[in-house]
């Protein structure tokens, strides 16, 4: 388990419009436009916010001509997950 990844994504996660990008991305893919009325934030905020998600690997994109749409990567989501789960489930393995 790489616990410095999944220390990473809960810093991440902590701050409340990354979290909320990631709620509104578990049920459909999105663009930058539609994010940015859903948390009711700037352009340029949530794409600096999309970008630390991107760049753990949890958030992926998709481009169709100009318009870029945004998805949870759900294999990485569910890792993170598992990640969570067995650190509650195991007593003294850290």
């Amino acid at each position: 388990m790489d616990l410095r990844w999944t220390a990473e994504i809960l810093k991440a996660v902590s701050e409340e419009s990354r979290l909320r990008i990631v709620c509104i991305l578990k049920s459909c893919e999105k663009c930058v436009c539609e994010l940015q009325e859903a948390i009711n934030a700037p352009h340029n905020l949530v794409l600096h916010h999309i970008k630390g998600l991107k760049k753990l690997g949890i958030i992926k994109m998709r481009k169709v001509n100009r318009f870029t749409f945004y998805s949870l990567d759900r294999k990485a989501w569910r890792q993170f997950t598992k990640n969570i789960d067995d650190l509650f489930r195991l007593k003294d393995k850290y």
